[in-house]
């Protein structure tokens, strides 16, 4: 129910490219569930598919702005963009969400599920030199770090 990789990859550079112009914020949030691979060995690949389903929802919900963007970006990881955000406010959202998807039992193919996601973050106001992979590598080592401190955690790249 929420965009695709491809979908992500159009907007990200578009939304790039314009606030490079503009001169603004642009934020990632990478989100990761934690342990997703023992949802699908003890539950059942039917149930983790539900279980993806009602996590993309969720943290769709929570992101209302026309110009933010929820996508799935691989496996069980997804990315929000968030323009004009700065890193301060994207730590807090992203807390938020963090916060949302543990307090949530979700139910999929019958059974009681609960899921974590860790959280890297990762904001700058791009110039013309910058590389835009380079936003997205920052928050993709944060949210390892995340993962390696623990799990159940948003960390960002400053």
């Amino acid at each position: 129910g929420i965009r695709n990789r491809h979908f992500f990859d159009e907007v990200f550079h578009q939304e790039w490219r314009r606030a490079v112009r503009q001169k603004y914020p642009i934020t990632l949030l990478l989100l990761d569930i934690d342990h997703f691979k023992r949802v699908n060995d003890t539950y059942g690949h039917l149930s983790g598919d539900d279980c993806l389903a009602v996590v993309a929802k969720e943290v769709d919900g929570m992101f209302n702005r026309p110009s933010d963007v929820v996508a799935r970006y691989g496996g069980e990881e997804f990315v929000v963009i968030l323009p004009y955000v700065e890193y301060d406010s994207a730590l807090r959202l992203a807390e938020q969400v963090r916060g949302r998807i543990a307090d949530r039992t979700i139910r999929a193919g019958g059974h009681r599920i609960n899921v974590t996601v860790s959280i890297g973050v990762s904001s700058l106001v791009p110039k013309e030199a910058d590389d835009p992979k380079s936003l997205i590598g920052r928050a993709d080592e944060a949210l390892y770090s995340a993962k390696s401190a623990g799990r159940n955690r948003v960390l960002g790249d400053r």
